[in-house]
């Protein structure tokens, strides 16, 4: 059973995503050619960044569901688990920079409006897309593994890249500076709050698809 949000017309949905969809295009158009013209051995890093992908992963979401639009059959990749990953993955990029990376960096010049974008005002604008319209279909509690599946691959990639480039995307893999405890209790940390997270969204969609049941 397939159900809608009765509260919010579906083109203030679409409306919301057109414009959340070129706010989000923006900032990583700004950073591919910020960082191309640089010229810099290292430019290829913003490609590698979990920010950089959680936020591709938004625009080309928000850009396929616009495309797609009067379609009642959407493609595999618009299925409700896609939607959920993409939510979390987002919302782990915005939670950890806060906390853990914010400190750390101080934007300058046109990093002050792209930092601002991918690490705040996206994100949030994804979650609140999620929680409108993320509860028309029911998560299965399987889907949390099958998230999963990214931010381990993401994870030994980063690992590959340190351990035979000395590349290290971010400061809590880098197992020079914080030896290989810290970098044991970073992997632990990270992927229980990935765990932790996608288990809450998944109780949260649960919940108000009853709700909306209940309702109908």
């Amino acid at each position: 059973m397939t159900l809608r949000i009765k509260n919010i017309d579906q083109k203030y949905i679409l409306m919301y995503r057109i414009i959340w969809c070129i706010l989000a295009w923006i900032p990583l158009i700004m950073m591919i050619y910020t960082n191309l013209s640089s010229l810099s051995p290292y430019s290829f890093m913003l490609f590698s960044s979990f920010t950089f992908q959680s936020n591709l992963f938004v625009a080309l979401w928000f850009t396929l569901n616009i495309i797609l639009y009067k379609k009642d059959l959407k493609p595999k990749i618009l299925h409700p688990s896609v939607h959920g990953a993409i939510t979390l993955y987002i919302s782990v990029t915005f939670v950890i920079f806060v906390i853990l990376l914010a400190p750390l960096y101080i934007p300058t010049g046109i990093q002050i409006f792209t930092n601002l974008m991918v690490h705040y005002l996206i994100p949030i604008a994804m979650i609140i897309e999620w929680i409108v319209t993320g509860s028309n279909s029911e998560y299965k509690w399987s889907y949390e593994w099958y998230w999963m599946i990214y931010p381990i691959g993401y994870l030994i990639y980063s690992l590959f890249l340190g351990g035979f480039f000395n590349i290290y995307i971010y400061p809590f893999f880098d197992i020079t500076k914080i030896g290989l405890l810290g970098l044991i209790i970073a992997i632990i940390g990270l992927t229980t709050f990935f765990i932790l997270l996608g288990a809450l969204y998944i109780f949260m969609n649960r919940t108000l698809y009853k709700k909306l049941q209940v309702k109908e």
